[in-house]
């Protein structure tokens, strides 16, 4: 709020990249080509660009932890869980039966 040029949400690139700089501890520099990288054509950043930037690595984390999970239930097979897999480890809040009728191969990839 304190960058914003006439507290419409959006701020000019220099002063976020100064109010970045002065609060986070990071060179001016950086602080520059953080704030440009966000900026629209006519050099000016607006909240939900500003907001979206400091969102993303926190999204990233979230659709990695499902493939993490995965890799490792999947250890012996990469990539392909079977219903026995899926049973050990999800136990009773699974139903085989289904499962083994949902899945004719008896296998889960990861994209299915």
């Amino acid at each position: 709020e304190d960058a914003s040029v006439g507290g419409v949400g959006v701020a000019c690139v220099e002063d976020l990249a100064r109010h970045i700089s002065e609060r986070c501890g990071v060179s001016p520099a950086e602080a520059s080509e953080l704030s440009s990288a966000i900026a629209g054509p006519d050099g000016v950043v607006a909240y939900s660009a500003f907001l979206a930037a400091c969102l993303a690595p926190q999204v990233e984390e979230i659709e990695l932890e499902p493939r993490r999970i995965f890799a490792q239930l999947s250890e012996g097979r990469p990539g392909r869980l079977s219903v026995a897999d899926i049973c050990q480890a999800l136990g009773s809040a699974v139903d085989a039966r289904a499962l083994r009728e949902e899945l004719p191969n008896g296998e889960l990839s990861y994209n299915d």
